[in-house]
């Protein structure tokens, strides 16, 4: 058996939980040969593909959708939860985790639930401003509580059980996010750098309302630029197939995780969901985006904060057509002075995405207690 010491992290269902927990393990891994990291993740979600590209070992298990609303699969799932449960309990004993680590995502909770059973250190990471259920449940047991601005605070300092162990740390970015010039990011996709160049994409697992947009306004995009579309792993339908082959401005791609960061690079204009982890990537690089969050969801407030600093536009899922979809990417490629002006106002919401603090912080809570005299 090998003498090193497992950290396990926890999360899935989307990837915006997943990629700052990429972004820590990519940079402690290389700090620190002497641990072993593994993932648990769900059985159905999109995160174990990404996972294995980091060569992580990834145990999927059961797990329940929490809904804060009344359905049958609610009865369901509570079965799921138990039997998740019991497999991290079975975890727990065969790996002897020093510590676990969580972004959020249902499938945390029994992980965590099992953990705090078996004494093992934990830490949750809270991107969104707003604290998803997972979160909530797992935060008055946690080790510490790790938000990703100071806006974040609010939820854990009004709870006598988590003001103590809540620090900001910011939201640390996927390194191959930031590692591209545009030169670079164009060049490694064989664009033409003299068009400009709009990057869409709905979040990690992709937006089947973005990509059927994008289906539908192409033919007037590709007039005036040339189009990277990430459509998520098994989104990319017969029409995205056939307008790949008809028009050669537009480069679909289901999901690749070089691909994502020359892209991001090379953007003029970028068209996302409103995933904190993506704001905080067009934060980290100064990119001007169109935003559209998923409706009645915490990604609405991710919109708010940043809207109110006048660093997105933002376009409304429910009113956006195809024609006012291509109409106000081109009114963004058209005007510079607002793309300066966007670019500008995102870079300068500060979001730490180095993860030094992170890991520094991870660090003093495995730390071994010090010795009284």
């Amino acid at each position: 058996m090998s003498d090193k010491k497992t950290i396990i992290f926890s999360g899935g269902g989307t990837m915006g939980s997943v990629s700052p927990l990429l972004a820590v393990y990519t940079r402690w891994k290389r700090a620190r040969p002497d641990l072993d990291f593994i993932w648990v993740g769900t059985r159905d979600g999109k995160e174990g593909e990404l996972i294995s590209q980091y060569h992580i070992p990834f145990i999927p298990i059961f797990s329940g959708k929490l809904r804060r609303y009344f359905s049958l699969y609610n009865v369901l799932d509570v079965f799921s939860i138990i039997l998740g449960f019991f497999q991290a309990v079975r975890l727990m004993v065969r790996y002897r985790p020093i510590l676990l680590i969580s972004a959020g995502g249902y499938v945390s909770v029994p992980v965590h639930f099992a953990g705090w059973l078996f004494r093992v250190k934990s830490v949750i990471h809270q991107q969104d401003l707003e604290v998803g259920l997972a979160n909530r449940l797992i935060a008055p047991y946690a080790t510490r509580i790790f938000v990703a601005l100071p806006e974040g605070l609010n939820y854990f300092n009004d709870n006598r059980l988590t003001k103590h162990k809540t620090m900001v740390v910011g939201n640390p970015a996927r390194e191959e996010m930031l590692a591209y010039t545009k030169e670079e990011g164009l060049k490694k996709l064989g664009l033409d750098p003299s068009l400009p160049m709009v990057f869409i994409f709905g979040g990690g697992t992709g937006a089947a309302v973005i990509n059927r947009l994008v289906e539908k306004s192409l033919g007037q995009l590709v007039q005036y630029c040339q189009v990277v579309h990430i459509t998520g792993k098994g989104k990319d339908s017969e029409a995205t197939k056939e307008l790949a082959k008809k028009y050669e401005r537009y480069h679909p791609y289901t999901f690749v995780k070089e691909a994502m960061g020359c892209a991001m690079a090379g953007a003029d204009v970028v068209v996302s969901r409103a995933g904190f982890a993506t704001l905080s990537e067009l934060a980290t690089i100064g990119k001007p985006a169109l935003i559209m969050p998923i409706p009645d969801s915490q990604q609405e407030k991710n919109v708010a904060f940043f809207a109110a600093r006048k660093a997105i536009e933002v376009l409304n899922e429910r009113t956006v057509s195809s024609d006012s979809f291509a109409q106000a990417i081109r009114d963004l490629l058209d005007d510079e002075e607002k793309r300066e002006r966007l670019s500008k106002n995102i870079n300068a919401v500060f979001i730490d995405t180095s993860g030094e603090k992170f890991i520094d912080e991870l660090e003093k809570v495995i730390a071994p207690p010090t010795q009284s005299a």
